[in-house]
């Protein structure tokens, strides 16, 4: 069985079809290679499944339009490629690595500034160009996120939390050092739907430790908070299911971010105190997938 690749780059090059010699020595650096003759359908690509594709070659003179011809190549679609690409990571709030990979030496020349340019033939310029975007895949914030944290990340995966969850605890620790008082106040509300989204997924679960109807009423996140240490909440009684400190850190994450995320709370809260909030909700995701594992394995997705 052959290895699963590392990273997947996007390759938009009108001779993608001569590129095999190129492709194979992505293979030897774990690249799987996803090559397209044209701009239009690699951005197509890109725009739907950007977290695909760790990064993306592009040639200086490439067709726009598959219908397009050899004979009236330009730069002009690697400026559309570029300025398009640059839109998609604004609106993602994050980078994607690229590089200009060119037999054209004028077409290289032109390149320069726009992004980093590889010629085409001479020895060790694939290992470079590979060298280099693999430096900026590691390098690139949301990467070094996913690796730093993908004991709790990765249960959107494994079927522990819905996928749909995932950006948002995602950008919450992208910005755990983010001084700025709007990203504070925003990622309190993170925390918060973080943990409302573990309570809602254990109730899917595991019914039966967390009824619906501990889950229903204004105060539910509280209410459930109490149940699950057999605590009262609206005279439901259970035996203690999490441990003293995780409902300690439970009951704070729940009142800080209740008040701090409401829009005329005006107290005085610091990213110290979110931080301390978002290490609190990893504390009890990693104690939810433990418990899970332990007791529902059986009622995750196969």
């Amino acid at each position: 069985m052959a290895n699963r690749a590392t990273f997947i780059f996007l390759l938009i090059d009108d001779k993608k079809d001569q590129m095999g010699a190129f492709t194979d020595a992505g293979k030897q650096r774990s690249i799987r290679m996803v090559s397209v003759d044209n701009v239009e359908e690699g951005l197509r690509k890109l725009k739907a499944d950007p977290d695909q594709f760790q990064a993306v070659i592009l040639d200086a003179k490439c067709k726009l339009k598959k219908t397009d011809t050899v004979e009236h190549l330009t730069e002009k679609p690697l400026r559309i490629a570029l300025k398009e690409i640059r839109e998609l990571e604004r609106s993602l709030d994050r980078i994607i690595p690229k590089c200009i990979y060119t037999a054209d030496p004028t077409a290289a020349e032109n390149s320069e500034g726009d992004a980093q340019v590889f010629r085409k033939g001479p020895t060790g310029t694939e290992r470079a160009l590979f060298d280099y975007l693999i430096s900026e895949v590691q390098a690139n914030p949301r990467n070094i996120v996913e690796k730093r944290y993908r004991d709790v990340l990765s249960m959107f995966s494994s079927g522990h939390l819905p996928h749909a969850g995932k950006e948002d605890l995602t950008q919450l620790l992208l910005e755990l050092d983010d001084l700025n008082p709007s990203k504070v106040k925003s990622n309190l509300t993170r925390v918060r739907t973080s943990l409302e989204m573990m309570l809602r997924r254990l109730h899917e679960l595991a019914p039966n430790e967390l009824p619906k109807a501990v889950l229903q009423g204004h105060s539910w996140v509280s209410n459930a908070i109490h149940y699950l240490a057999g605590k009262e909440a609206q005279g439901n009684m259970r035996e203690q299911l999490i441990p003293d400190h995780l409902f300690s850190l439970l009951y704070t994450i729940q009142k800080a971010s209740s008040s701090a995320g409401a829009h005329y709370h005006n107290d005085f809260v610091s990213h110290y105190a979110m931080r301390s909030l978002a290490f609190g909700l990893l504390e009890a995701l990693l104690w939810f997938k433990t418990f899970v594992d332990d007791n529902y394995s059986d009622q995750l997705p196969k």
